[in-house]
């Protein structure tokens, strides 16, 4: 059991840290800057641990919030919404000015709904605009023309 247990931690939370970098989303570091410029609180969620890829994608300063599903705290998996309820307990934020951003309208989009907040899936191969209940957007940069139009962020 502790080789299948190394292993996975292997190839699944170690070996793939020296990639992320380079397979950042174009403009993913200008949009979150810029909304951290504006005063948006952010937070980071995954299903799996989540603190050293952040600082391999050099953004971990952004986060001052990042919890996985492992964490003893939530111990679900999305789309189970705990996870996201916490990091809204943690913001201390209401659901009102909440986006949850994700890749996956299945599982991303679905935690966003069943926490009542707006979710927003990151798809450059979809249209943009909004679908069951889901705001999709096809690069950061449209993301944040939506936010600019609808708020006062900009």
């Amino acid at each position: 059991m502790e080789f299948v247990q190394q292993t996975v931690q292997r190839w699944m939370e170690t070996e793939p840290l020296e990639f992320l970098y380079a397979a950042i989303r174009p403009g993913m570091q200008e949009f979150f800057d810029w909304a951290s410029s504006r005063g948006v609180r952010l937070a980071a969620l995954s299903d799996y641990p989540l603190e050293e890829k952040l600082k391999a994608m050099r953004v971990d300063p952004l986060f001052p919030v990042a919890v996985s599903a492992s964490d003893q705290r939530v111990l679900r998996f999305k789309p189970n919404p705990a996870i996201l309820k916490f990091i809204i307990q943690e913001l201390k934020a209401s659901r009102e000015r909440l986006i949850y951003l994700g890749d996956r309208p299945e599982v991303d989009g679905e935690v966003a709904k069943r926490a009542g907040v707006v979710g927003v899936i990151l798809s450059p191969a979809s249209e943009r605009g909004w679908q069951d209940g889901l705001l999709f957007v096809r690069s950061f940069s449209e993301l944040r023309q939506e936010l600019e139009a609808t708020t006062t962020l900009s």
